[in-house]
């Protein structure tokens, strides 16, 4: 009996083991079990003295609100997961444990918390909603939010190399660098909307190649650009058919996301500076002719074998590959020539 007198209702939930009916009988050796033959007449019953019951999803009848109804009559719910559902938990992937009978287990604990006490709730590992930012703001005053891939996070050079570094520097201003080697323009507008960019702060966006994309797989990004595909070969289409990034719908939606921070940062008084880094991306220019945010910046075009056009970097990093410290800190010339 409670303090008040009533009969206590302890109802101990979990998986369908032994690990579940040995802690209910360690608290009361009177524990028994609610099943689909009995679950009823527990719910109908008003006891004249303490019970407690253990139950799991596996006992109950195939609708769940059974269940459900067995924690909202209880006094207390005591919930005791299975040894491998916090052990293995971070190795499933965002969603897959929603069919399983840990996932609806915990949404219907999650739903009897509003109304009875569960111990033992924190045992419930939560998931992301949304990807990590990759930066954050380190002024309550105006700053800079470099955004990009590979040649903003800069790859083959010194970190102080980089022109988000070498501008900040220039301008006397804090810099946050929202940027992931090989992301896509899509991904790089999330981080932007997501971030804490405010009025008057000015946010450059090194564009990188429209036909990228990214999925969030195993708990990590994964970009898919066109060295990916390479390398992963004929496994690559099990994961994400190339032909999809190399359509129309690709570039699509990668201009809908430069509309969208644009919108973004015109709502909110932010000042957006765009412009091309990388070599395969010349075409960039028609694209934004007329577009008052994007701005061409030192360019050395060659021309290679088949006649194409591709932009140069005027000298590479410690790869090979990628822009070396001359080529960052002509950037940030020419930023800073913007910015004046």
């Amino acid at each position: 009996m409670s303090l008040s007198g009533k009969p206590q209702r302890k109802v101990f939930v979990g998986g369908s083991g032994e690990r579940l009916a040995k802690a209910a009988q360690a608290c009361d050796l009177g524990a028994w079990l609610i099943d689909r033959h009995n679950c009823n007449q527990y719910i109908s019953t008003n006891y004249d003295h303490d019970t407690t019951v253990y139950t799991s999803v596996a006992d109950m009848p195939r609708h769940l609100d059974r269940l459900l109804d067995i924690m909202l009559t209880a006094t207390a719910v005591v919930y005791v997961p299975e040894t491998d559902w916090l052990t293995h938990n971070l190795q499933r992937s965002m969603y897959d444990v929603q069919n399983r009978e840990q996932g609806m287990l915990e949404s219907l604990l999650i739903q009897a918390s509003r109304h009875v006490p569960i111990l033992g709730l924190e045992q419930i590992i939560t998931r992301p909603a949304v990807l990590d930012l990759c930066d954050r703001r380190y002024n309550q005053g105006p700053q800079i939010w470099a955004v990009g891939c590979s040649n903003t996070v800069a790859l083959a050079v010194e970190p102080e190399q980089s022109w988000a570094r070498v501008l900040a520097h220039q301008l006397d201003q804090h810099v946050s660098v929202l940027a992931l080697a090989g992301s896509s323009l899509s991904w790089a507008a999330d981080q932007i909307l997501r971030s804490d960019i405010r009025g008057g702060d000015t946010v450059i966006w090194a564009l990188t190649n429209p036909n990228r994309h990214y999925l969030f797989q195993d708990d990590v990004v994964l970009c898919l650009t066109s060295m990916w595909f390479q390398q992963q070969g004929s496994a690559a289409d099990r994961t994400y058919p190339q032909h999809l990034i190399a359509g129309q719908h690709a570039v699509y939606s990668s201009f809908q996301a430069i509309a969208q921070v644009k919108n973004f940062c015109a709502k909110i008084g932010a000042r957006l500076i765009m412009f091309n880094t990388l070599p395969v991306n010349a075409d960039l220019d028609q694209f934004f002719l007329h577009d008052p945010d994007y701005h061409v910046l030192d360019q050395n075009f060659i021309m290679d074998a088949s006649g194409q056009r591709f932009l140069h970097f005027r000298d590479r990093g410690s790869d090979g590959r990628h822009p070396g410290p001359l080529q960052h800190e002509i950037w940030a010339n020419e930023l800073a020539r913007i910015l004046a």
